[in-house]
């Protein structure tokens, strides 16, 4: 998911705002993107650590560059707390809640193996790599995901659940 969105819409007249992270991964995933695709217009990007006084100016700074998509590397719960928040006010056509994409286009976190994406248990390893932060995340704050993933064949696997796009436009 970190590269499926940049890579299909490396083409011309698409732009990125990125928002999340630490400015030093943001900015460096930023030029990461630029060079992977080209013809990507990354728009701009900011750091995810802001207050909810601070958003209002941060919604006015996407909405100046025009970006067609916000990619939110922001966290759980935040990211879908700014999105229910802002979503109205919003020029972008799409936000992307992203998580962790960031720091694995960078190379700061590791992805899991090959394997472990292929059979969708990728989180197990997040999990097991770091309990401490990541047990009350997944196995708590998730179970409604996890009881909507358990229910439905719409999206094909997990991690899609736990990635999907948020649709600003609506």
């Amino acid at each position: 998911m970190a590269h499926d969105f940049p890579q299909d819409f490396d083409v011309e007249g698409y732009s990125f705002y990125l928002l999340g992270a630490s400015d030093e991964v943001t900015e460096r995933c930023a030029a990461e993107l630029s060079c992977l695709y080209p013809k990507l217009d990354i728009a701009g990007c900011r750091n995810g650590y802001s207050k909810p006084p601070e958003e209002a100016k941060i919604i006015s700074d996407i909405n100046k560059f025009r970006a067609n998509f916000v990619r939110g590397a922001l966290g759980k719960p935040f990211k879908q707390d700014f999105a229910m928040r802002w979503s109205d006010r919003l020029g972008a056509t799409w936000g992307i809640t992203c998580g962790v994409c960031f720091d694995y286009i960078t190379g700061h976190s590791k992805r899991a193996t090959t394997w472990m994406q292929d059979v969708d248990i990728e989180r197990l390893q997040r999990l097991l790599a770091n309990p401490e932060q990541l047990f009350r995340r997944y196995f708590v704050t998730s179970r409604h995901v996890l009881w909507i993933a358990s229910r439905t064949r719409k999206y094909g696997n997990l991690d899609a659940i736990f990635y999907q796009g948020v649709d600003f436009s609506h």
